[in-house]
């Protein structure tokens, strides 16, 4: 006889200063494995739980009806309720999980672990209006509001440890508000501390031949400027070796940012690719493109010298950086090149069609449309949610 194997939870309710509760869920599933050694207190008989709430709905069906008890508690006595876990309750991409899926061909970016959408409806029937999660260490904010007039805000906390290094304050306000503001933490004291060591380690492996990272990182100058780099490294030799398609990511690491202004302007039926790799045969559809782009740019506040400091890895960089920041990202970035993009971006969408067989046409759209998506996300800095009706005011 097999025995039972109960799914542990963890989850608990705490008042910690007066009138309001804070509600720690435990969203872990560690469901059994399919080949058992019948011990149940074994953990190596347990997968793991990365997943989140997809598997809470599905095997902690008791946990949600908890919380339909603690909230009626919470409303009973006048409680401020907030729920917190580590995963997310609300898409975590600003809606754009299913055109990530397209681009990355499959579930990578951690696209396994979107709550499906009925993870964020049963909760706000429960009850639930505020959501913090962490885990992603993603700046973000996502929105679920339903026909009952039930919404359920899923609030991601940045971690501190990656770009950009930061956390959350939520103040509860007179009317039922809670005002959320987005602290970044730009200097560490002794955040080189050990900079020393990694200095030996460096020399260790180029003496031995071996592999080394880039030691430019230990000559940062601030925390956040060091978070910075790691995610520029990150992207540079994960992400993309990992993530993109590689016909597309060698084509945007060959492009200039002139590339990416001219191409849609290229009035012919030959792939991206071809234009690129030849541009002495086509050196006529260049001209022709470059006389329309110029026009194009007049009825702009741009000139061509705007598209000539930058490539195709420095918009890849930015459109990680925004994902992993949102706005908070903007100061880096600049305010004046996110407008470019997003001028780019309306003209590709403008001048090219998805229907086309040329595949980096097709990845450069979807790329396009993702990034604004990241652009035009919900507040995730400074803002105000009503209590009851969970809509969100930017206080920025």
């Amino acid at each position: 006889m097999l025995p039972t194997y109960a799914i542990p939870d963890a989850s608990y309710l705490v008042e910690f200063t007066p009138n309001v509760w804070l509600l720690a869920l435990d969203a872990n599933v560690y469901l059994p494995k399919d080949t058992i050694n019948n011990n149940a207190l074994d953990p190596m008989n347990y997968k793991g739980a990365s997943i989140g709430y997809n598997n809470v709905i599905n095997h902690k069906t008791h946990l949600i009806n908890w919380v339909k008890t603690i909230t009626k508690e919470a409303k009973r006595l006048n409680k401020t309720l907030i729920a917190f876990s580590h995963y997310p309750m609300v898409d975590f991409n600003d809606d754009a999980s299913e055109n990530l899926k397209s681009f990355f061909d499959g579930n990578k970016w951690q696209l396994e672990r979107v709550p499906e959408e009925k993870v964020a409806q049963l909760f706000a029937d429960a009850g639930i209006t505020i959501h913090i999660a962490g885990h992603m260490h993603i700046n973000d904010t996502g929105v679920r509001t339903f026909p009952k007039g039930k919404s359920l805000v899923n609030i991601q906390t940045p971690s501190i440890a990656a770009y950009i290094p930061g956390y959350k304050i939520l103040k509860i306000k007179p009317s039922n508000q809670i005002e959320v503001n987005t602290v970044t933490i730009n200097s560490v004291p002794n955040f080189n501390n050990l900079f020393s060591l990694y200095e030996k380690e460096y020399n260790y492996l180029k003496q031995h031949k071996k592999p080394v990272w880039n030691h430019d990182i230990l000559k940062t100058d601030s925390y956040r400027d060091f978070t910075m780099f790691h995610l520029k490294k990150l992207v540079r030799i994960r992400f993309l070796e990992d993530d993109w398609v590689p016909q597309f990511k060698d084509f945007m690491l060959n492009v200039t940012g002139e590339d990416l202004l001219l191409l849609p302007f290229l009035d012919s039926e030959v792939e991206f690719n071809t234009f690129i790799n030849h541009k002495s045969l086509y050196k006529s559809n260049w001209k022709q493109a470059k006389t329309k782009a110029k026009l194009a740019l007049k009825e702009t506040d741009y000139t061509f010298q705007d598209f000539k400091s930058w490539n195709g890895f420095d918009i890849i960089f930015d459109f990680y950086r925004v994902r992993n920041a949102d706005i908070l990202a903007v100061n880096d970035i600049g305010a004046k090149q996110i407008a470019l993009y997003k001028w780019l971006f309306k003209n590709y969408k403008n001048n090219l069609t998805y229907k086309n067989t040329d595949l980096n046409k097709q990845k450069l759209l979807e790329f396009y449309h993702i990034f604004y998506q990241f652009l035009n996300g919900a507040p995730s800095n400074n803002f105000i949610i009503d209590y009851n009706t969970g809509a969100l005011k930017n206080l920025d």
